[in-house]
């Protein structure tokens, strides 16, 4: 489902938590507008088309958002211009009540970023959701490139720091902020 009046270029929202600021993911560069007191940024997302959408019910029109699964993974590869990936993690653990295992399978298969898969997969697991964890981790290859966990964040140089069996390297120190 689309919206008429947004085109074929915007698909699918990532719902905020503040209800002043929502993010759109656009298949083509589009600036951002403010219509009263909501602002709205726009991401592009080169397979958006594919992203499994879910409709929301009670709306005066139809609306369709991304999946929650969806989500998450929009949430972990924008999480850099989303207030970091521990702020993302707060997201997807409130998330989590509205995941399930079918949607994650529906979300893996139009992910193309083995990356985010990575990500996902180690947030997931961080938070002790290990069904979901091991669900992401069938999507991945067997041989891994090292992921960051947060792109702008400083790099550690220890080898040890890659979590296994993601190959992302917590760069932010999630982990032990988490236990």
């Amino acid at each position: 489902m689309q919206n008429p009046k947004m085109g074929k270029r915007s698909l699918c929202l990532i719902p905020s938590q503040a209800l002043q600021v929502t993010q759109v993911l656009t298949t083509k560069p589009m600036r951002p507008i403010d219509v009263g007191r909501l602002h709205v940024d726009f991401y592009v997302k080169a397979h958006l088309r594919q992203t499994p959408l879910s409709a929301l019910a009670g709306m005066p029109a139809p609306l369709a958002v991304s999946s929650p699964e969806a989500t998450a993974l929009d949430l972990i590869a924008f999480s850099y211009r989303l207030g970091g990936i521990r702020r993302v993690t707060e997201v997807v653990a409130d998330l989590k009540r509205v995941m399930s295992l079918v949607g994650l399978r529906t979300a893996l298969r139009a992910e193309t970023q083995t990356s985010v898969k990575q990500r996902l997969g180690y947030v997931l697991s961080i938070l002790g959701l290990d069904r979901m964890a091991e669900e992401v981790r069938r999507t991945l290859p067997k041989r891994l490139a090292v992921a960051l966990l947060q792109s702008q964040a400083p790099v550690a140089r220890r080898t040890r720091d890659v979590r296994q069996p993601w190959m992302v390297l917590d760069n932010v120190g999630l982990e032990t902020e988490r236990t």
